[in-house]
């Protein structure tokens, strides 16, 4: 959110419902980005432990770096999950 002074202001959390949706989908998408890389080295690997958790945290933080960087692609982030989790209800869902 850009004010009036030309500064990038955050939205506070929980401030209305547009902003629960957007700081959900950021959350969902880096808990998401992290699970999958951490499930897919232990599966990879035959086992879990702590270094399958490094390496899930190691991506988040380049998917952070990288695609959360700027509000534009944070948007389209979340409509690219939005999209896909529809899709998948959908999927799950029909008859």
């Amino acid at each position: 959110m850009i004010a009036k002074t030309g500064k990038f202001v955050p939205l506070a959390p929980f401030s209305s419902l547009a902003s629960i949706g957007y700081y959900g989908g950021v959350v969902g998408c880096v808990a998401g980005v992290q699970r999958l890389l951490c499930g897919g080295m232990s599966l990879a690997r035959g086992r879990h432990d702590v270094l399958n958790e490094l390496v899930g945290v190691g991506g988040v933080y380049i998917y952070m770096r990288t695609i959360l960087s700027s509000e534009k692609r944070v948007l389209w982030n979340n409509r690219f999950v939005a999209g896909a989790v529809v899709l998948g209800t959908v999927y799950c869902t029909k008859d």
